[in-house]
């Protein structure tokens, strides 16, 4: 029988050279039927081999992978996202790792770049852009997809991060942290250098909520609750927990985890702005604006994302002229996100740049037309501008918009009450009390409400009870001294308008209340200093002017009274009231042709005004001795 001629023998030299530019793809995965297929279509024809490691899905995750040709490996899940990892790690055969995500894909176009990287490159790992596509508005880092290309899906935005994903098939690179797991630390005791890629994985496992995006950061808390993964030193694992505290409304230990990750390294923007975000949803305004004030000098640079959260910082603790720079600052870095345009609208629309606020309003609709919150400021700023027919156009329009966020809902209620439309506003407060039967602001409109309908003791009686709920409800507060002064309750008013301005220092309004109920007390020069406080505020209103030309007339400067009715009736046209008080500040000054011209001018916008019109057109034509 003829021998068989003997096979080849190789050396390792030659078996490394075959492997050279080899690829393994590494992947672990649990219940990611929705998204694995793509994700391993997506390096098919780049990878030598693709492992997966599955911890325990109950969906179709195994076998979408294997019909794509991955080599599939079950374990328990240990809640240690590195020992899964490196698991995995120790399935690869190849010379090079990449590691892929269940939701994340890497484009066609980059398999070359990243084939010559691997035949190429001298021993080294290289960090890759990931690019979190997403519809959501906010949050730490997002950037407007100011130009949405086929990989971003259309997505409104993204986040981005930079991680090492790619390296050599070393035994001495392995991750560590059970949650934060990385590389980092092996490759340094390797003295094998990172390099920057230059490229891109896209990520769409946040495109839409899901329970997996929940489940997932429940699960990083759920580690974190038990004191595992937290590697010494490691400030970007803090700063990943500070930022998924957030988004599950934890502000506290986001806060926690955010202070202790800049006390490690306070030359971080990403640290000082979760910290400064934490901080403005717990009500700390002016500790927020310090924040996003270090951000901004530690980034060393404008930056979009920190200028726009400095603006609304400033806007919510009052200080919207200042914030409306901030915002605008944001817009010359990233002109074209519909977020900082709708923001700047808003400032504009409470410093009363009323027609540029229109501009920036159509701008943010133009990039993002199904953002109620642009609808709502869009409604607010033609309601500032005397057209409630188009305000409530535009409200009636948002109707048919999915997706509403509460406090939008707050604000077209709002709307609705200034506007009188009671009916529209009390519909909305009904039905939303009936999903929201605890939330205060909502028990607070229905206040107002009822008190638009002439029931003060059950709006008393609402506003109470949001009170009880929320001790530092200012509005409500407000609202309870309004009542309380028509009742003449005078001590009651002041106390209830004192503290609702020692929780809004910068509200002109109360400031004003205050000095009315000074006035009606007797105590004139009290009531002057708060009235002067109201000329510092940067925001004018008809009712502050008014309130202001009331006192002065009181004290028998009606030169100085008739600027301030003057200013109310050009900023709120409409007001029956402001023109009486200032035709019977003219006739004071003996201005009686301008007098008759205002009263004429207040019969037409109150038909109910006419026989007070009447009496005094008759003295001003037959005066008294």
């Amino acid at each position: 029988m003829p021998r068989t001629e003997k096979a080849k023998l190789i050396t390792m030299e030659e078996l490394r050279e075959m492997r050279r530019g080899s690829i393994s793809v590494c992947m672990i995965a649990r219940d990611e039927e929705e998204h694995i297929g793509e994700a391993l279509a997506s390096v098919k024809d780049l990878a030598d081999e693709m492992i997966v490691v599955d911890t325990g899905s109950k969906d179709a995750s195994i076998h979408e992978a294997r019909k794509l040709g991955a080599k599939v490996y079950e374990i328990p899940w240990n809640n240690d996202f590195s020992e899964a990892r490196n698991f995995a790690l120790s399935k690869a055969t190849r010379e090079w790792i990449l590691v892929l995500d269940a939701d994340e894909r890497i484009s066609r176009d980059d398999h070359e770049k990243i084939r010559v990287l691997v035949r190429e490159a001298e021993p080294a790992a290289f960090m890759f852009e990931q690019r979190t596509y997403t519809n959501a508005s906010c949050g730490p880092g997002l950037r407007t997809q100011s130009d949405p290309d086929d990989a971003s899906t259309a997505c409104a935005a993204r986040f981005s991060d930079r991680q090492i994903r790619l390296f050599r098939a070393d035994a001495g690179v392995r991750y560590a942290c059970e949650i934060h797991e990385n590389v980092e630390e092996s490759l340094m005791l390797a003295g094998i250098p990172v390099r920057e890629s230059g490229l891109v994985i896209h990520h769409y496992g946040r495109i839409a909520p899901s329970a997996r995006v929940y489940r997932k950061a429940a699960a990083w808390l759920a580690l974190e609750r038990e004191g595992v993964g937290a590697c010494p030193g490691a400030s970007m694992y803090l700063y990943e927990i500070a930022v998924q505290l957030l988004e599950l409304g934890k502000v506290d230990g986001a806060l926690a985890h955010a202070e202790v990750a800049l006390d490690l390294d306070p030359q971080r923007w990403e640290f000082w702005n979760i910290a400064g975000l934490a901080r403005l949803r717990s009500g700390g305004r002016e500790k927020a604006i310090s924040c996003f004030r270090d951000g901004l000098r530690a980034a060393g640079e404008a930056h979009a994302e920190l200028s726009n959260n400095m603006g609304v910082a400033l806007m919510e603790n009052g200080e919207s002229a200042e914030a409306l720079l901030h915002f605008e600052r944001a817009l010359e870095l990233d002109g074209d996100n519909a977020d900082i345009l709708r923001n700047a609208a808003s400032a504009c629309a409470l410093v009363g740049e009323l027609d540029r606020g229109l501009e920036y309003v159509a701008r943010s609709l133009s990039k993002d037309p199904f953002a109620a919150h642009s609808h709502a400021i869009h409604a607010d700023i033609r309601y500032r501008l005397n057209d409630c027919a188009a305000a409530a156009r535009i409200l009636e329009a948002m109707r048919f918009l999915s997706d509403t966020p509460f406090k939008v809902y707050l604000k077209v209620i709002q709307l609705y009450t200034r506007m009188h439309m009671i009916d529209e506003a009390d519909a909305i407060v009904r039905s939303a009390l009936e999903e929201f039967p605890e939330r205060e602001d909502l028990i607070y409109l229905a206040g107002k409400i009822a008190e638009l309908h002439g029931d003060d003791d059950r709006a008393l009686a609402l506003y109470r009870r949001a009170l009880a709920a929320d001790p530092g409800h200012a509005d409500a507060l407000s609202s309870l001294g309004c009542i309380h002064e028509r009742r003449s309750n005078l001590d009651d008013a002041l106390a209830a308008f004192r503290e609702a301005l020692r929780l809004k220092p910068h509200d002109a309004q109360l400031e004003v209340n205050v000095g009315i109920v000074l006035d009606k007390l007797g105590r004139i020069e009290e009531a002057g200093r708060h009235f002067e406080n109201v000329l510092g505020k940067e925001e004018e209103s008809g009712f502050a002017c008014n309130a202001l030309g009331c006192h002065l007339a009181k004290v028998n400067k009606f030169d100085e009274a008739l600027v301030y009715f003057s200013k109310a009736v050009e900023l709120e046209s409409n007001n029956a009231m402001y023109y009486q008080n200032l035709g019977l500040a003219c006739e004071k000054m003996k201005l009686n042709d301008r007098a008759a011209a205002v009263y004429e001018r207040m019969a037409t916008i109150d038909p109910g005004t006419t026989p007070f019109v009447r009496e005094r057109l008759s003295r001003l034509k037959n005066p008294i001795g």
